[in-house]
């Protein structure tokens, strides 16, 4: 409200003055303080003018300002929002990818750290087994490197471990030392090899591994003739108080 007084005060100021000029008799035009009071209503005037001009800069400055800041707030708000836009879709595959690979951790059931400190599968990257999805009561086999394992399921020898698998290893030609590692779904109770030749003398052992119940370690070393031959193959037994499935062998450093 100031501003428009003084803005109309200023353009109509010199107007005003000049019909009152113009209206003055020729004496009192030539009366001595005639002169002093023009020189006033022009220092009057000035005053105003100056004043109304430095207000006038001042609200630019503020508005300027306020306008400045509102076009970055506007500006930073689309650019989150087209931001968000763009990512949004790749943070949710990101968060299902996540999701998929928690469950087939859970349902694999077992540490790959621990698998990977085992004494049979340390020293040399072993050679996964593909196995397939077949029928829980149905057959299946195996290929590790030139080894076969086949497996079918069998009625268990222990009253405490219902469930039981019959692993079948044959191979295209002699193998000494055997090392495999056999990782099962469920935690075995009971394990048992069968050669070919029970009066065979070897080296090593046979036994479920004592940080993962999981995995059955098998490492045998012969002197003279191999236990895993063509013309003999070796039986596995593996008992647990769950369903039992196989899900691959690995075969450890020679």
């Amino acid at each position: 409200m100031l501003d428009r007084i003084l803005t109309f005060g200023v353009v109509i100021g010199p107007t005003l003055f000049a019909l009152g000029v113009e209206a003055m008799s020729e004496s009192i035009r030539k009366h001595r303080f005639w002169r002093y009071g023009v020189m006033a209503f022009g220092l009057i005037l000035s005053g105003l003018t100056w004043w109304q001009i430095s207000r006038q800069e001042a609200n630019a400055s503020i508005v300027l300002e306020k306008a400045v800041e509102r076009v970055a707030s506007e500006t930073s708000e689309r650019v989150t929002k087209v931001v968000g836009e763009q990512f949004q879709g790749v943070v949710t595959n990101l968060t299902d990818q996540i999701g998929k690979l928690k469950g087939q951790l859970a349902e694999q059931g077992k540490k790959v750290d621990v698998i990977s400190t085992s004494n049979i599968v340390t020293g040399k990257k072993p050679i996964p087994v593909q196995v397939m999805n077949v029928p829980p009561l149905a057959a299946a086999t195996a290929q590790v490197e030139n080894m076969r394992m086949s497996w079918e399921p069998e009625t268990s020898a222990h009253n405490d471990a219902p469930y039981a698998k019959k692993l079948t290893i044959q191979a295209d030609a002699p193998v000494n030392p055997i090392k495999l590692a056999i990782v099962c779904d469920v935690p075995i109770k009971y394990g048992e090899i069968k050669l070919a030749d029970p009066s065979a003398m070897y080296y090593g052992g046979n036994e479920i591994y004592k940080q993962n119940a999981h995995i059955y370690v098998i490492n045998m070393t012969s002197q003279g003739t191999a236990l895993l031959r063509p013309d003999a193959p070796l039986v596995v037994h593996l008992y647990s108080d769950q369903p039992l499935n196989i899900v691959r062998g690995e075969r450890g450093p020679r």
